[in-house]
């Protein structure tokens, strides 16, 4: 346990603290960093620090701990290159850091620049050119996200339209991102800086109303504030938690129907044809997170793969990545790789499965026994090729493998994986589901070899 949470905060009934913070303002921050185990002594992290009022109220906050925790802190600042006053504010920043003796880091970005490259807002591409530098030190990222920053970003997804799961709060631990002042408001740091005089800039962005999050911060919540509800960020906020408990009901459904259905990257959706449209949706877009692919996929496209998955058989295309429903499946289409492997007398670990290959008989579930004078050639295991076709046992005439698989029902999916034991002519047995029948042990055989498929 580190040592500041054995400190006891009340002394003689008054608040015993580190020097110059102030009691009200720092127990929640302290609180929350205790609550969420934040922060181990010894630690190494990253303060994203812009110079505003919220940054230097965390980065003060954090260096108050800095000696009892023996914390290695880097300011980090970024240059997003889109104000007159930038190299003042990266100058600034850089002065505290060496007033306080921490370890100062900065970059120069061109935000709009990497906006329009890449097809994003200039918010966007702030956030992403952030915490791409932030993370290049692999370290915990603290950042001074606060109470009103969680109303604003429930507004802003709301007017731009989104569901539950845009509803969320901000996390006070999401990964590598911690964030101890969400439950302070920005007139509690402010007056916290006031008091305590902390130096802070005014970074003269957040007054230009070009800015969709400073219009709502500047223009609408204040109007709504002032004409309708004064209670409008909690108002927010309660939605949000709501939203929140909703959403975590909904996510133990989909985790239990994906620890039953998936296999690999392969999951079973004949059962979903019947359910409703909101949980189908669901669990398509949690497949796809959990594919790394959601990146993109809009509400349109996740209402037109659920009309999909309500038919026999559809092909998809995500991000260029090809996407199959059939027989009650949905996976990626993934281009065959050719696999064709020699078999010895004894074991033989292959990429289609672990053979057994043994001379007599050798009886068990995943096995056969066929006459070794009929092998021509070399015995391989090898999966499907374009033309395939043998004798199923019980048959006279021949078949094609793809009208087996079909009778057989094994999925599409399954079908380049399943293993084929060969000789130089022909296919010996389709493992483990059926042996060809030119390769039976007649009455007349004296020569026998056993192959068993290891599960």
């Amino acid at each position: 346990m580190p040592k500041w949470e054995q400190v006891d905060l009340v002394d003689n009934g008054h608040q015993r603290w580190p020097y110059f913070f102030d009691m009200k303002y720092n127990r929640a921050f302290y609180e929350n960093l205790k609550k969420y185990n934040m922060v181990d002594e010894g630690e190494e992290i990253v303060v994203g620090c812009s110079g505003g009022a919220d940054s230097m109220f965390l980065l003060y906050n954090l260096f108050l701990l800095k000696e009892e925790l023996k914390l290695k802190i880097k300011v980090c600042h970024v240059n997003h290159g889109i104000r007159e006053t930038a190299k003042r504010d990266q100058e600034f920043v850089k002065k505290i850091a060496e007033e306080l003796n921490l370890e100062f880091y900065t970059i120069n970005v061109n935000m709009d620049d990497f906006a329009k490259e890449n097809k994003m807002s200039s918010e966007e591409a702030g956030r992403f050119l952030r915490y791409k530098f932030f993370r290049q030190f692999n370290s915990k990222i603290f950042t001074a996200h606060n109470k009103d920053d969680q109303a604003e970003t429930i507004l802003y997804r709301i007017i731009r339209g989104t569901g539950l799961a845009g509803l969320q709060s901000i996390e006070y631990v999401n990964g590598d991102l911690y964030r101890p002042m969400l439950n302070i408001s920005r007139k509690e740091i402010e007056a916290y800086l006031l008091e305590n005089n902390i130096e802070h800039i005014e970074d003269e962005t957040n007054s230009m109303t070009i800015y969709t999050r400073n219009k709502l911060r500047l223009e609408l919540i204040p109007y709504i504030e002032e004409n309708l509800n004064s209670n409008f960020k909690d108002a927010l906020l309660r939605l949000q938690d709501l939203s929140q408990k909703q959403n975590s009901y909904f996510q133990k459904i989909i985790d239990l129907y994906f620890e039953e259905n998936l296999d690999g990257d392969v999951l079973n959706i004949a059962n979903l044809k019947d359910e409703d449209d909101y949980l189908i949706s669901l669990i398509v877009r949690e497949y796809f997170i959990r594919l790394d692919l959601i990146e993109g996929i809009g509400k349109a496209q996740i209402e037109n793969i659920v009309e999909l998955v309500k038919q026999d058989s559809a092909t998809i295309t995500v991000h260029k990545s090809i996407f199959e429903i059939s027989q009650g499946y949905l996976f990626q289409r993934r281009e065959a790789v050719e696999i064709d492997d020699i078999l010895k007398i004894g074991e033989n670990k292959t990429e289609l499965g672990t053979f057994v290959v043994e001379s007599g008989i050798k009886k068990g579930k995943n096995s056969i026994q066929i006459d070794a004078t009929k092998i021509k050639g070399q015995l391989k295991v090898r999966n499907k090729r374009n033309g395939d076709k043998f004798t199923p046992i019980g048959m006279k005439g021949s078949k094609k493998l793809k009208d087996f698989f079909i009778d057989e029902r094994i999925p599409k999916y399954k079908r380049d994986s399943v293993a084929l034991i060969v000789d130089d002519e022909e296919i010996i047995w389709v493992a483990p589901y059926r042996m060809n029948e030119k390769y039976k042990i007649e009455k007349e055989t004296e020569k026998i070899v056993s192959i068993s498929l290891e599960v």
